[in-house]
């Protein structure tokens, strides 16, 4: 399983080679945080129901 994760990442970066970057548009704070909330809940889902996700249950004792 890993070593096609491996070969997939090296396809991957060499089919990178003749891309061109990103011509317009300006960064922004925003999209930052965006992707910090929606990380964070993403992450609190996962914990809060990780038992009926995956069957078996996260212990915090």
């Amino acid at each position: 399983m890993f070593g096609s994760f491996t070969i997939w990442g090296m396809v991957r970066f060499a089919s990178l080679w003749g891309v061109q970057g990103r011509t317009s548009g300006h960064p922004s704070i925003v999209w930052d945080a965006v992707t910090i909330l929606l990380g964070s809940l993403f992450y609190s889902v996962i914990v809060v129901y990780h038992g009926h996700l995956f069957g078996a249950g996260l212990n915090f004792d």
